[in-house]
């Protein structure tokens, strides 16, 4: 099952939200815009790759997810 989140659904959030997105994922860049947009507190970060982003660039994607946090040297244990 799908979920089926309309952009007005997404104005109704209120937490800060970091939507990330790979340059060549199979959600479009025109359609992560639009989601960050929509939120009301929406952070939208383009990183290289495709829908595996977060296995194949993990450090640039766990930098990412840290700042947001406010974290701001985070440790990394393994080679991703």
């Amino acid at each position: 099952m799908r979920p089926n989140l309309q952009l007005a659904d997404l104005a109704k959030m209120g937490a800060p939200t970091l939507v990330i997105v790979g340059e060549k994922d199979v959600v479009s860049l025109a359609h992560a815009r639009q989601m960050a947009e929509a939120l009301g507190h929406g952070t939208l970060a383009i990183v290289p790759g495709g829908h595996f982003t977060p296995v194949t660039h993990a450090r640039r994607v766990n930098a990412l997810i840290a700042a947001f946090l406010g974290i701001e040297k985070p440790t990394f244990k393994g080679s991703g």
